[in-house]
């Protein structure tokens, strides 16, 4: 039996319905073996202003039940944010992609350029990828705090998604 993930014509008809997911592959993929198909070659910006709404609509809402979920635990606090790191990246990095800019070259990069174009302070996202790398870690006198201001990022990146998407 053949494995595989995708064939090539669902490959092919995939750049709509998951826009974020392809456009990251053909930003960032290597292959291993074989050959990417050629299509999709790119993504609608119209498919990804969709998906990202609804995806950062659906990280804010999990962050939340996160918070309400981890009471006044601060270890189950910095859980919550090294967990919703990756996530939360991949929004940061279709916002830019929706901007017509490039994904950024790393996390920090695309934290502070998704923080310009939003209007959120970048530092609790900042502090949660050093975290999670071990360098520095979030103290747990602190862990209240930075998921306050992560989230309050979190809810200014949504307003401000929900504003391009339906600006159009």
């Amino acid at each position: 039996m053949e494995r595989k993930i995708l064939t090539a014509a669902e490959w092919k008809s995939s750049g709509d319905v998951f826009a974020m997911e392809v456009a990251d592959i053909l930003d960032r993929h290597r292959v291993l073996f074989g050959a990417l198909p050629a299509e999709p070659a790119a993504v609608s910006t119209g498919h990804l202003r969709h998906q990202l709404e609804f995806e950062a609509m659906g990280k804010l809402l999990a962050l939340r039940q996160g918070i309400l979920a981890a009471g006044a635990d601060t270890a189950r606090e910095l859980a919550l944010l090294a967990a919703s790191k990756s996530a939360v990246l991949v929004l940061f990095r279709t916002l830019l992609r929706v901007h017509g800019e490039p994904a950024g070259h790393g996390a920090d990069d695309a934290i502070r350029r998704a923080a310009g174009h939003a209007g959120f302070d970048p530092a609790p996202f900042l502090a949660v990828v050093a975290h999670v790398q071990g360098k520095p870690l979030i103290p747990a006198a602190r862990a209240d705090e930075v998921l306050g201001a992560y989230h309050a990022g979190l809810e200014r990146f949504v307003a401000h998604v929900d504003a391009l998407v339906h600006a159009k």
